[in-house]
């Protein structure tokens, strides 16, 4: 196993190719329950796995353990840590968790998945209005 450390912006894609897997870990006192790390956004679309270190009930840890895209650890749990990465490695579906990560991404976090987004509440608000 190797890690690396953080990435030039200019360098993150390269960066997120080289790997199998990703790590994002929150702080313990952080209020994980609303917050979205950014970085999820570029692992997701490089089709790699998270090993997501989060509450069950983070943003996080819903999109990670809903859709499949990764692996989830109590934060502070070191061993957990370990292992998850160990099982991650002869896990069979890791390939498929990437795959999910991808499509998941390109369905409903691209930019054109937000526009449409978008415009089907414009146009559902603007029935309601019109319907007064």
């Amino acid at each position: 196993m190797t890690i690396r450390d953080f990435a030039p912006r200019d360098q993150v894609s390269e960066s997120l190719a080289a790997c199998d897997l990703t790590f994002i870990g929150y702080a313990a006192e952080m209020d994980e329950a609303e917050q979205i790390p950014s970085r999820l956004f570029n692992i997701l679309a490089s089709g790699r796995p998270v090993v997501a270190m989060c509450g069950p009930d983070s943003e996080l840890g819903r999109i990670t353990a809903s859709e499949n895209v990764g692996y989830m650890v109590v934060p502070g749990d070191g061993n957990g840590l370990i292992e998850t990465f160990r099982k991650a490695r002869n896990d069979p579906d890791r390939i498929a968790k990437g795959d999910r990560a991808r499509r998941l991404v390109e369905a409903r976090f691209s930019p054109q998945a937000y526009t449409e987004a978008w415009r089907r509440l414009l146009r559902q608000e603007s029935r309601r209005f019109a319907s007064k």
